[in-house]
Protein backbone atom coordinates (compact mmCIF):
# COMPACT_ATOMS: atom_id res chain seq x y z
CA UNK A 1 0.00 0.00 0.00
CA UNK A 2 2.80 2.44 0.83
CA UNK A 3 4.57 1.62 -2.28
CA UNK A 4 1.41 2.51 -4.32
CA UNK A 5 1.02 5.38 -2.52
CA UNK A 6 4.59 6.99 -3.36
CA UNK A 7 3.92 5.66 -7.22
CA UNK A 8 0.94 7.69 -7.05
CA UNK A 9 2.26 10.92 -5.18
CA UNK A 10 5.59 10.39 -7.87
CA UNK A 11 2.90 10.53 -10.95
CA UNK A 12 0.84 13.48 -9.47
CA UNK A 13 4.32 15.48 -8.57
CA UNK A 14 6.00 14.65 -12.33
CA UNK A 15 2.81 15.98 -13.99
CA UNK A 16 2.51 18.74 -11.75
CA UNK A 17 6.33 19.47 -12.76
CA UNK A 18 5.63 18.89 -16.69
CA UNK A 19 2.87 21.55 -16.81
CA UNK A 20 4.89 23.90 -14.74
CA UNK A 21 7.64 23.87 -17.80
CA UNK A 22 4.86 23.94 -20.03
CA UNK A 23 3.31 27.40 -19.05
CA UNK A 24 6.68 28.65 -18.55
CA UNK A 25 7.53 27.45 -21.59
CA UNK A 26 4.30 29.26 -23.49
CA UNK A 27 5.03 32.38 -21.66
CA UNK A 28 8.96 32.92 -22.36
CA UNK A 29 7.30 32.27 -26.14
CA UNK A 30 4.49 34.86 -26.11
CA UNK A 31 7.35 37.04 -24.54
CA UNK A 32 9.98 36.16 -27.35
CA UNK A 33 6.87 36.75 -29.48
CA UNK A 34 5.47 40.37 -28.60
CA UNK A 35 9.42 41.48 -28.58
CA UNK A 36 9.99 40.46 -31.87
CA UNK A 37 6.57 42.21 -33.58
CA UNK A 38 7.78 45.16 -31.60
CA UNK A 39 11.36 44.83 -32.90
CA UNK A 40 10.63 44.74 -36.88
CA UNK A 41 8.22 47.84 -35.91
CA UNK A 42 11.54 49.74 -35.51
CA UNK A 43 11.70 50.28 -38.86
CA UNK A 44 9.15 52.58 -38.91
CA UNK A 45 10.35 54.65 -36.03
CA UNK A 46 13.64 56.47 -36.18
CA UNK A 47 15.09 57.18 -32.82
CA UNK A 48 17.29 59.84 -31.81
CA UNK A 49 20.45 59.38 -31.01
CA UNK A 50 21.02 60.33 -27.33
CA UNK A 51 22.32 63.70 -26.99
CA UNK A 52 25.30 64.50 -24.67
CA UNK A 53 24.31 67.34 -22.17
CA UNK A 54 27.66 69.46 -20.65
CA UNK A 55 27.48 72.50 -18.18
CA UNK A 56 27.27 75.18 -21.72
CA UNK A 57 24.65 73.12 -23.44
CA UNK A 58 22.14 71.03 -21.92
CA UNK A 59 20.78 68.68 -24.23
CA UNK A 60 17.55 69.13 -25.99
CA UNK A 61 14.96 66.59 -26.25
CA UNK A 62 15.03 64.99 -30.04
CA UNK A 63 11.86 63.78 -31.18
CA UNK A 64 11.82 60.39 -33.05
CA UNK A 65 11.04 60.46 -36.74
CA UNK A 66 7.84 58.21 -37.48
CA UNK A 67 6.41 56.82 -40.35
CA UNK A 68 2.66 57.13 -39.82
CA UNK A 69 1.69 56.35 -43.13
CA UNK A 70 3.34 53.07 -42.67
CA UNK A 71 2.11 52.31 -39.48
CA UNK A 72 -1.58 52.84 -40.43
CA UNK A 73 -1.00 50.45 -43.28
CA UNK A 74 -0.19 47.94 -40.64
CA UNK A 75 -3.16 48.95 -38.42
CA UNK A 76 -5.30 52.00 -38.68
CA UNK A 77 -5.91 52.64 -35.46
CA UNK A 78 -2.33 54.01 -34.41
CA UNK A 79 -2.37 57.35 -33.01
CA UNK A 80 1.36 57.91 -31.87
CA UNK A 81 4.73 56.73 -30.85
CA UNK A 82 5.29 56.91 -27.18
CA UNK A 83 9.28 57.62 -26.59
CA UNK A 84 11.13 58.09 -23.26
CA UNK A 85 14.93 58.96 -23.96
CA UNK A 86 16.90 56.67 -22.41
CA UNK A 87 13.83 54.71 -20.36
CA UNK A 88 13.61 51.52 -22.99
CA UNK A 89 9.87 52.97 -23.84
CA UNK A 90 9.64 53.64 -27.42
CA UNK A 91 6.61 52.21 -28.70
CA UNK A 92 3.59 52.51 -31.05
CA UNK A 93 -0.11 53.75 -29.29
CA UNK A 94 -3.35 52.77 -31.02
CA UNK A 95 -6.71 53.13 -29.86
CA UNK A 96 -9.44 51.10 -30.25
CA UNK A 97 -13.27 50.96 -29.79
CA UNK A 98 -13.01 49.14 -26.84
CA UNK A 99 -10.40 49.20 -23.72
CA UNK A 100 -10.46 45.37 -23.91
CA UNK A 101 -8.52 44.09 -27.30
CA UNK A 102 -5.43 45.94 -27.20
CA UNK A 103 -4.88 44.23 -23.84
CA UNK A 104 -3.65 41.37 -25.51
CA UNK A 105 -3.21 41.85 -29.01
CA UNK A 106 -0.16 43.43 -30.71
CA UNK A 107 -0.34 45.97 -33.50
CA UNK A 108 -0.89 43.55 -36.08
CA UNK A 109 -4.03 41.73 -34.64
CA UNK A 110 -2.31 38.82 -33.38
CA UNK A 111 -3.16 37.70 -29.98
CA UNK A 112 -0.26 37.92 -27.29
CA UNK A 113 -0.62 38.68 -23.57
CA UNK A 114 2.19 41.52 -23.88
CA UNK A 115 -1.01 43.55 -25.96
CA UNK A 116 0.01 47.12 -27.37
CA UNK A 117 0.11 50.60 -25.89
CA UNK A 118 -3.57 51.96 -26.14
CA UNK A 119 -5.20 55.00 -25.19
CA UNK A 120 -8.76 55.50 -23.48
CA UNK A 121 -11.64 55.39 -25.69
CA UNK A 122 -13.07 58.43 -24.03
CA UNK A 123 -9.71 60.44 -24.45
CA UNK A 124 -9.23 62.35 -27.88
CA UNK A 125 -6.98 60.08 -29.70
CA UNK A 126 -4.74 63.25 -31.03
CA UNK A 127 -3.71 64.27 -27.42
CA UNK A 128 -5.73 67.58 -27.69
CA UNK A 129 -7.08 67.16 -24.36
CA UNK A 130 -6.70 67.58 -21.24
CA UNK A 131 -5.60 64.81 -20.30
CA UNK A 132 -5.15 61.25 -22.12
CA UNK A 133 -4.41 57.86 -20.57
CA UNK A 134 -2.47 55.32 -22.33
CA UNK A 135 -2.74 51.52 -20.89
CA UNK A 136 0.21 49.13 -21.36
CA UNK A 137 1.66 46.37 -19.18
CA UNK A 138 4.71 46.08 -17.05
CA UNK A 139 6.08 43.35 -18.39
CA UNK A 140 7.80 41.35 -15.88
CA UNK A 141 10.96 41.02 -18.51
CA UNK A 142 10.83 44.33 -18.10
CA UNK A 143 9.61 45.98 -21.08
CA UNK A 144 6.56 47.97 -22.02
CA UNK A 145 5.90 50.09 -18.88
CA UNK A 146 8.29 48.42 -16.64
CA UNK A 147 10.66 51.35 -16.53
CA UNK A 148 7.94 53.37 -15.18
CA UNK A 149 8.50 51.86 -12.06
CA UNK A 150 12.15 53.87 -12.26
CA UNK A 151 10.07 56.42 -11.67
CA UNK A 152 9.94 56.75 -7.96
CA UNK A 153 13.36 57.30 -7.83
CA UNK A 154 13.55 61.15 -7.94
CA UNK A 155 17.22 61.02 -9.30
CA UNK A 156 15.58 58.41 -11.88
CA UNK A 157 13.04 61.31 -12.57
CA UNK A 158 15.33 64.19 -12.48
CA UNK A 159 17.53 62.47 -15.24
CA UNK A 160 14.35 61.38 -17.85
CA UNK A 161 11.55 64.04 -16.78
CA UNK A 162 9.69 64.36 -20.55
CA UNK A 163 8.04 61.59 -22.87
CA UNK A 164 8.04 61.88 -26.96
CA UNK A 165 4.56 61.70 -28.58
Amino acid sequence: MKGRSCGLFLCLFLGIACFSGYQVLRILHEYRVGADAYFKLEQFASLPPASEETEETPAELAWPEVDFTALAAVNPDVTAWLYGPDTGISYPVVQGTDNDYYLDHLLDGTANSAGCLFVDTSCRPDFSGRNTVIYGHRMKNGTMFAALGNYQEQVYYDAHPVFCW
